[in-house]
């Protein structure tokens, strides 16, 4: 698994990565709050060699809008270190927490380790 890709947006039980950098990367609706009813999937900055990749997965994770009627939170404060994307759920037995930024190989390591599964499906967005 290629290093550079990091994660940079989680809905449901679909997480995307980036080759960009965190700073670089957008979606619609990413500044605004709560993003989970503003924000949607990525956008592709014009001019750059850009390529995503986008997973599957499973686990008793609760995700930063979950135990909210409105989050606090954007996916830009989210990205930038506001909440983790991935904590362990309520009824978790495990301590993973998966915050923005971690690399794919580590997603899939930390994923497995809180006893869950990922599910690759590739996205080439050019």
């Amino acid at each position: 698994m290629d290093p550079t890709y990091r994660l940079c947006y989680v809905k449901d039980s679909w997480a995307w990565f980036t080759s960009l950098s965190l700073k670089q990367q957008w979606g619609s609706g990413w500044a605004k709050r709560p993003y989970e009813y503003n924000a949607s999937p990525l956008g592709i900055p014009d001019g750059t060699d850009h390529r995503m990749v986008k997973v599957a997965f499973d686990g008793e994770f609760r995700q930063p809008c979950d135990g909210f009627d409105n989050s606090p939170y954007s996916v830009e404060q989210i990205n930038a270190g506001a909440a983790a994307w991935l904590a362990p759920g309520i009824f978790a037995d495990h301590n993973v927490v998966i915050p923005a930024g971690t690399t794919l190989a580590d997603f899939v390591t930390l994923v497995e380790e809180a006893g869950g599964t990922v599910y690759f499906a590739r996205i080439d967005s050019r």
